[in-house]
Parts: C-alpha cells; sequence; structure tokens
C-alpha cells in the first residue's frame, strides 16, 4: 500500500530543492565521473531558460511579504537548502572544468554554465542575505536601484 501525504507548497519547495541538492551531490561523488550526466545536472540547475525552479522559490517564499506569512522554521530549512544548492553546484561547475579537456566546444558549454550560474547566485544571494545580522535586507527580488518610490518614479 501507498501511504500519500500532503505538503504544503513551501514543504514541497523544500523537498524539491533537497531532491536537486541530492542529484548534484551524487554526481559529486561518482567515480568515475560521467561528464554526460553531470552536465545535463548541471544545465538543469544553473541555467533559467531551462529550469527556474530555484528562483521561482526564492521568488514565492523568501520575498519580504512571503516571511511575513510563512512559518520561519521552514523558511529557515529552505534558506539552508538553498545555500547547500548554490555550493554543490560551485562545486560541480569546479569538478565539470577539470574534466572537460580543451575541447572548444565544451569549453563554450562550460562558459554558458558558468555565466548561468553566476547570473543565478547573484539574483538568489539578494534572498539569502535576509535577516542577518537581525535586519531584513533587500528581500523585494528587485535591485535597490530598480525600487522607486511611486512620487518620484517619472512617466514615460
Amino acid at each position: 500500500r501507498y501511504r500519500t501525504t500532503d505538503l504544503s507548497p513551501l514543504e514541497n519547495s523544500v523537498e524539491a530543492i533537497e531532491k536537486r541538492n541530492s542529484l548534484i551531490g551524487a554526481e559529486l561523488h561518482q567515480r568515475p565521473t560521467n561528464s554526460k550526466t553531470l552536465q545535463a545536472v548541471l544545465q538543469g540547475s544553473v541555467l533559467l531558460q531551462v529550469n527556474a525552479g530555484a528562483m521561482e522559490i526564492c521568488n514565492a517564499f523568501l520575498s519580504r511579504a512571503a516571511r511575513k506569512i510563512y512559518d520561519l522554521d521552514l523558511l529557515d530549512k529552505l534558506q539552508a537548502s538553498l545555500k547547500t544548492f548554490l555550493l554543490f553546484c560551485s562545486q560541480a561547475l569546479a569538478l565539470n572544468r577539470s574534466i572537460i579537456g580543451t575541447d572548444p566546444k565544451q569549453l563554450e558549454f562550460h562558459a554558458e554554465l558558468e555565466n548561468g550560474f553566476a547570473d543565478l547566485k547573484s539574483q538568489m544571494e539578494r534572498f539569502l542575505r535576509a535577516d542577518q545580522d537581525g535586519e531584513e535586507g533587500n528581500t523585494t527580488g528587485v535591485p535597490p536601484e530598480e525600487e522607486q518610490d511611486d512620487n518620484t518614479q517619472e512617466d514615460l
């Protein structure tokens, strides 16, 4: 018999990130390293056009408004999982770089993965820095230079 458990959207998101972490972790520890599966996992993790999952989760649950309505323990668990996700992605990129050699196509694809990771990390860190030192920080998902008071915004 199968037993089903209904998860809240936040619990489901924590589980999704933990599954992704397990997948990346398995690739990091696989010997010998399989470059094809490693690259597929990386592509699905760091290229936003392929999977905006981690960024969407940040937007949904770690924004200023969301922090006021969701369980803080689960939000802490989500943040920890997302930090692990970024760490594992960084380690997987380093591993990939060490095994691809000098093939121009491999180097070009790796550069694409690196750029995707840099973009993803930059966007996610705005959410993950929140609540440090008792300050909320910018958790709107909008860079500070784009946040404007409605009264000062120029009409186009």
